[in-house]
Formats: C-alpha cells, structure tokens, sequence
C-alpha cells in the first residue's frame, strides 16, 4: 500500500471514531487498534493527534466542498444550500440523531483547546458562509450586507439545529428549521 492511501485511510478512521467518540474519548492507541497498525507508523504519517484532527478537518472541508459541487449539478440558487441542508439532516436522522455534526462536535470540543484546530474549524465556516453568501447574493445582489448576515446566521442555525436533535434525540428542531428558517426566512430567496 502506497504511503499516501494509508495516510488517507488514517485521516478516514480517525474521521469516524472522532464523530462516534470526541476527540478526547478517541485516543491514538483506540486509533492504531482499530488500523492495526503500529505507533511508529503513526507517526511518519503525523507529528501528534492534534496534526492529525487538522487533516480530518482539512479532509471534511473537502468533502463539502464537493458535497457543494454535486448539489450545483442539480440545483441553483439557495436550492443548493437547501441540498446541503438536507444531506446533513437525512445523515443526521439515519444515525438516529446520535453523532451531530462531525465538524460542529470538533468545534465544540476543541476550539478552546488548540489554536491550531480552531483555526482550521473556522476555515469550515467561512467556507460556508462563502458558499451561502455567494448563493444568496445570486439572488439578491443590491442586499450585499444583508445577505453576509444571513448567510452567518444559517450557519449558527444550522450547527444549533443539528445540536438540539442530538440532545432531544428526535427530528423536531429539524422540522422547526423547515418551517421557520426555509420556509419563512428564506422564501423571499426560494
């Protein structure tokens, strides 16, 4: 196996436990285990754990990233952002609203703790506020700054939405972000 597609495949397991466990509750020997693989190898791949939570990261944003081309493929507009929306929450519900968002967990967790992490997190937000923006201002470009503040504002309302399902354990937060976000907020962009 080439160097690369075992560095990749590292990034993917860690990607998984951390969703399932946190960070914290994920530690490196709980990693090699699951690789079979050992410490040393570990380690001409990443200097530490936390170089590796930057790659997992990194590797997410890029995930979006194409999860926003795909959705572009068929969609326009905030039907895009409608499409990412969806994605995210019919994920959520297979999971029987348990895990929440891999990205928004790390945030939650670590933006406190690492410098380093927090920073990549925030790529993942500006990204999307990026992406919204863009989408948003499609449709309304004489509303620059207001389409900035709301396409912020999604991001927060989606990361708490998602959150909300986690701890309830159910699709209502879900349901209430349909109604009240898309269907009232967004329905002059719709």
């Amino acid at each position: 196996m080439k160097k690369k597609d075992k560095k990749q495949i590292i990034i993917e397991k860690s990607a998984e436990l951390f969703h399932q466990n946190g960070y914290h509750n994920t530690g490196l020997n709980v990693i090699l285990k699951e690789l079979q693989i050992p410490k040393g190898s570990f380690y001409n791949y990443f200097e530490s754990k936390e170089v590796l939570a930057v790659e997992v990261i990194s590797w997410h944003i890029a995930n979006t990233k194409i999860l926003f081309e795909e959705a572009g493929k068929d969609h326009v507009g905030v039907d895009i952002i409608l499409s990412f929306f969806e994605v995210f929450f019919t994920r959520l519900k297979s999971l029987n609203y348990h895990n929440g968002c891999p990205l928004g967990n790390l945030m939650t967790e670590l933006s406190d703790s690492s410098i380093l992490i927090r920073q990549e997190l925030l790529k993942w937000v500006i990204f999307l506020e990026n992406e919204f923006f863009k989408l948003l201002n499609q449709i309304k470009p004489c509303q620059e700054e207001e389409n900035k503040s709301l396409a912020s504002f999604l991001i927060a309302a989606f990361e708490g939405v998602i959150m909300k399902a986690k701890v309830e354990q159910n699709g209502k937060a879900i349901e209430q972000f349909e109604k009240y976000i898309i269907k009232s907020l967004l329905k002059e962009y719709l």
